[in-house]
């Protein structure tokens, strides 16, 4: 069965709601493409939500854009499908993870959880600025 659909990585979600994030033009923009369902069903895990929090705060120190994230997430207005990576995954992340430690472009254990759950959901495209991505998925948001 083929899902088509996109993922959302955290670079993308934090230059969506921090408007002095250099991509967030880009942003707005791919989310216009992809609100026209140009790119099929909304995906994103729970590990990205936590990546994406921390990192928001760490950047702006700002208890609104926060919130503003956060509401990106409510269960009544979700922006996408939360994937929860159990327990079993873990080890099956952690061979994506441990394979891709040799390469010149790094890859977070987050990232490799991206790679893991595209690949067994069989979705095609990720929402990321994230370069680190190139030559292994199909990512649709590029810097400006």
């Amino acid at each position: 069965m083929i899902i088509i659909g996109i993922f959302f990585d955290t670079g993308f979600f934090f230059a969506l709601k921090f408007k002095k994030d250099p991509n967030h033009k880009s942003a707005l923009k791919t989310l216009q493409d992809i609100s026209q369902k140009k790119y099929g069903n909304q995906f994103t895990s729970d590990y990205i939500i936590d990546e994406l929090l921390t990192l928001t705060w760490k950047r702006t120190k700002d208890k609104n854009v926060i919130s503003q994230i956060w509401n990106l997430f409510k269960p009544d207005s979700s922006i996408c499908n939360i994937i929860q990576i159990s327990i079993d995954e873990i080890p099956l992340i952690y061979n994506i993870f441990y394979k891709y430690l040799d390469r010149e472009k790094f890859l977070s254990f987050t990232d490799c959880s991206i790679l893991y759950h595209m690949e067994k959901f069989k979705i095609q495209y990720l929402a990321s600025f994230d370069s680190n991505f190139d030559g292994l998925t199909t990512r649709i948001a590029n810097p400006i």
